[in-house]
């Protein structure tokens, strides 16, 4: 999300000189090798312009949000618009995710402090913050909590074994 300097399309410039093609193209290949798609925002389109009310005057949609599927699964019914903005020639982008999206029953991810200790939480978290470098800030926390609640739920259900099996020791040790 931000600041990228290049065009989807060509109606993503209004004024002067057309925008070269083959720096579409280019900047199109990019966003389709990362798998990623162009986030929808409401609000004025043209986020960056200069020389306004002049012959010259340029806008373009330089400003942008592009995620990948894993993100969209994660936060459906995000949403994202540009402001108004005084000061400075691009417009802000305010993205506003909502809750995220659990498959099966709804639970509020909780990282349990025990598990920074356990053997595998640092590789789980090392192996979703690095698994795919286009994804931005956000979208990395949200993977780190995804892999995380999976761990942590393998290793809760592990852990429950692990006391019933001592329970069972336990009773078995009193027999004798």
């Amino acid at each position: 999300m931000g600041d990228f300097n290049d065009l989807l399309d060509p109606r993503d410039k209004v004024g002067r000189i057309a925008y070269p093609g083959f720096l579409l193209r280019g900047f199109q290949g990019a966003v389709r090798d990362s798998r990623l798609v162009d986030f929808p925002f409401g609000g004025y389109q043209y986020t960056w312009e200069r020389g306004s009310g002049s012959k010259g005057w340029v806008q373009e949609k330089l400003d942008r949000i592009l995620v990948g599927n894993e993100w969209g699964g994660l936060f459906r019914g995000a949403t994202a618009t540009s402001l108004q903005c005084v000061g400075s020639d691009h417009l802000p982008l305010l993205l506003t995710p909502n809750q995220v999206q659990w498959r099966g029953r709804k639970r509020l991810f909780r990282c349990e402090q025990t598990w920074i200790s356990e053997r595998g939480c640092r590789e789980v978290v090392e192996s979703a913050w690095e698994g795919d470098i286009a994804r931005n800030i956000d979208g990395k926390i949200a993977m780190c909590g995804v892999r995380l609640g999976a761990w942590g739920g393998r290793r809760r259900r592990e852990f429950r074994k692990e006391i019933e099996w001592w329970g069972a020791f336990g009773q078995f040790e009193r027999a004798w």
